[in-house]
């Protein structure tokens, strides 16, 4: 059933990421053809995508749907209040109607035409709001574009009986629009909605790289984080490169359609006033009609404006670059151009409105996105720190088992003599068991389930493999089982999770010296937040478990990441395709970044667990050196004769005091230990009266009890330090040890 739960996932995630990465990527062109296209004046209007800023004027109106207010065009819904179960009122559009009038667009230069009759459903309007009444439980509710409203129009100019028509419903690069708002709101608009569908779309790209993870049964880190950071860059990368190339193909492709077109109204101009056309440098010595000069110097201006406009494309940087593998060349400049016009020219390439986002909600999208980044990525690193721990620790029988975090397995076996445990609900025998009793409350979408009773108890056990056994103390441990229950009767659900008698676990736990026995070994929780887990599932499944969490928190720190530099970029201003590899290059660095965190925590922890280790060893060997300073000021008493042994005991003293933090003193203190104990023996036997002694009997004990303590706790030190000293000696490890001066733990020997 999981399997089948990922691949819907990752077939659903991939679909809803194409939808949603067309879309963003059509309004950002959208805001992009906007951007391309400088304004006109309503009078010199060239063939082709025009935006324009006028008075709307008709001849003719019609009365809107519901208040009958003369309109060039409106927009009607009529809404039905309706009360849910849970009681909240909502609003449901239960009927719409849209009409218009052709009407005339009209500035200081003169007037154009717009045909919008019978084509309304083509136009992408964007109204204030004109009137809203409600009536019992209808509310209605006008759009409407009246006479002498100031608009913006982007269509495209088309020619009709040899006269100039703005129209919405005909084929070019270009979104129609009709807004009371401003051209710079519009771009916003685009800008808005562009970078929310890519956002979603590159997220949901994410959560598709997930699933396919999990269906590859993938629980390495590092590579879902580079397959992650390479796909969404390799992706942003594509959409970049597909705009700047769309870009400039549509904006040379309407400037020479624009071209063409003013050419050749000016030839037919110059032939009606028997003149030669021979280009726009002849405009200066023509005697034409003074209608027709304005108009012709106007096309004139538009043009140069238009040729600037794209030269500034294709000149920054990476269009240039590309310009030869595109095989596009820039159009070549206008000729004629007065002082004037190139003066006119710059002022309005600089007049040109930049898209920003404005307002709040972009500050608080981007503020949104850092933390959210920032929260998840932390919360990554310390789950990914759980699971690589596991994988750093190299798998040991319970015989091997020393002083530490420890990776064994074996099968669970109960304490002789004590009874078994019972669930409380379906009474099942075991070892430890979770219960968890919830009642639910309320009615339809107001139920919930609200928790009665939540419970967890275990006892002793041990773990058995072929060569031995060893004590678990279960408290406080993170298990994981596949003996789970969960039934519901009436309005009471029970979930029951446990772990019996000759289930196979795998645990990674803290080796520690058992109290009751100091000889031996038992595994417990830590005392410095080491992971404790027991399962009885294998260690592979245990790691996709951790993997799992893990890989959809960095899916989320992603999405956190990409919404930050989006938002960015749009307060900024920057929807270009550099933005777009800005974007692309940040993913690589993210992915960079964590590597980089991973592998620090990775040594950090190696070394921090032989350091632990040694801090055992060192706690260890000071617990005896208040006894051994006061069997030596007791011991001239009676030993006054024995001038070898109390000269080894000066020696053992001595060594004692120097074995902090200095493995090779340990190791040399170790051996004088041996030598006195066995000199003590002998004297021992030797002078009978000393076995009534107290002091005598404790140091024996502490001595004999402190070897075998001594011998563990080395073990578990060296075993640890072998491990920190491979990772720093091995590639990439090696240059993290280097930069962050890891160094070599020495051994202690035996």
């Amino acid at each position: 059933m999981k399997k089948l739960g990922y691949v819907a996932l990752l077939l659903g995630a991939a679909a809803i990421a194409w939808v949603l990465l067309q879309k963003g990527f059509g309004q950002i062109q959208a805001l992009r053809q906007l951007e391309r296209v400088p304004s006109a004046q309503a009078a010199y209007v060239l063939p082709g995508e025009v935006t324009i800023t006028a008075i709307a004027h008709g001849q003719t109106t019609t009365g809107s749907y519901f208040t009958q207010t003369p309109s060039l065009l409106y927009h009607y819904s009529r809404e039905r209040r309706t009360v849910d179960s849970e009681g909240k009122t909502r609003w449901r559009t239960e009927f719409t109607h849209t009409d218009g009038v052709d009407f005339l667009l009209e500035d200081d230069s003169g007037q154009v035409p717009v045909r919008i009759k019978g084509h309304t459903h083509a136009v992408k309007w964007d109204l204030r709001k004109s009137f809203s009444e409600t009536q019992g439980d209808l509310r209605h509710t006008e759009w409407r574009l009246e006479p002498g409203d100031k608009v913006f129009v982007f269509a495209k100019a088309v020619a009709e009986n040899g006269n100039i028509v703005l129209r919405f419903d005909q084929p070019g690069f270009f979104d129609p629009i009709l807004s009371h708002y401003s051209q710079a709101d519009s771009q916003a608009g685009f800008g808005a909605k562009g970078v929310w569908a890519l956002w979603g779309g590159l997220s949901c790209l994410a959560l598709a790289i997930f699933a396919l993870a999990r269906l590859l049964n993938l629980h390495r880190i590092l590579v879902f984080v580079c397959l992650l950071g390479l796909g969404q860059a390799l992706l942003l990368i594509h959409v970049a490169l597909t705009m700047m190339g769309a870009d400039l193909r549509n904006g040379i492709a309407r400037y020479e359609r624009q071209k063409l077109g003013a050419e050749a109204q000016a030839e037919a101009a110059f032939t009606a006033n028997g003149l030669a056309w021979d280009g726009w440098q002849s405009l200066h010595a023509a005697d034409l009609a003074e209608a027709d000069e304005r108009r012709l110097y106007a096309y004139r201006r538009y043009l140069g404006l238009s040729q600037q406009r794209l030269q500034q494309q294709m000149q920054a940087r990476p269009e240039r670059w590309l310009l030869g593998y595109w095989q596009l060349t820039p159009p070549a400049p206008i000729a004629g151009l007065s002082p004037e016009d190139e003066l006119a020219i710059r002022e309005q390439l600089t007049a040109l409105p930049t898209t920003r986002l404005g307002g709040f909600w972009p500050w608080l999208s981007l503020a949104g996105g850092a933390l959210t980044a920032a929260l998840l990525t932390f919360a990554a690193i310390r789950t990914a720190k759980v699971k690589r721990l596991i994988e750093n620790l190299p798998h040991v029988p319970i015989r091997g088992i020393s002083c530490g975090i420890t990776d064994t397995r074996g099968e669970l076996v109960p304490v002789e003599d004590v009874p078994p445990l019972r669930t409380p609900h379906f009474g099942s025998q075991c070892v430890w068991y979770f219960f968890h009793e919830q009642e639910k409350r309320g009615s339809g979408k107001k139920a919930r389930w609200v928790t009665v009773q939540k419970e967890t108890r275990c006892q002793p056990f041990y773990l058995q493999d072929a060569e031995g056994k060893i004590a678990v103390r279960a408290e406080d441990a993170e298990v994981i089982t596949s003996h789970r229950v969960v039934k519901t009767e009436g309005r009471w659900r029970y979930t029951e999770a446990f772990l019996q008698a000759g289930d196979p676990i795998y645990t990674v736990a803290l080796a520690a010296i058992d109290p009751a026995q100091p000889d031996r070994l038992h595994l417990r929780s830590g005392v410095m937040g080491e992971p404790f887990i027991i399962a009885n599932e294998t260690e592979n499944q245990v790691l996709l478990r951790k993997a799992g969490v893990s890989m959809l928190t960095i899916c989320g720190a992603f999405a956190g990441l990409l919404l930050t530099m989006l938002m960015l970029f749009g307060i900024n201003g920057g929807f270009s395709a550099l933005d777009f590899l800005a974007a692309a290059c940040a993913m690589p660095v993210y992915m960079i970044l964590m590597m980089l965190l991973l592998h620090y925590n990775d040594l950090i922890f190696l070394r921090q667990r032989a350091l632990r280790n040694w801090a055992n060893i060192d706690v260890s060997l000071k617990k005896r050196k208040d006894l051994i300073d006061n069997f030596a000021r007791t011991a001239k008493a009676f030993l006054t004769h024995e001038n070898s042994l109390q000269q080894k005991l000066s020696q053992l003293r001595a060594s004692l005091t120097q074995t902090q933090g200095n493995q090779a003193k340990v190791a040399e203190y170790l051996r004088l230990e041996n030598q006195f104990h066995r000199t003590l023996s002998a004297v021992i036997e030797n002078y009978p009266d000393l076995k009534s002694q107290e002091l005598m009997q404790r140091l024996m004990k502490v001595i004999s009890d402190g070897e075998t303590e001594i011998a563990l706790l080395r073990q578990g030190y060296n075993d640890a330090a072998s491990v920190y000293n491979t990772r720093i000696a091995s590639v990439p490890d090696v240059v993290f040890a280097k930069l962050f001066d890891f160094r070599r733990l020495e051994l202690i020997a035996g």
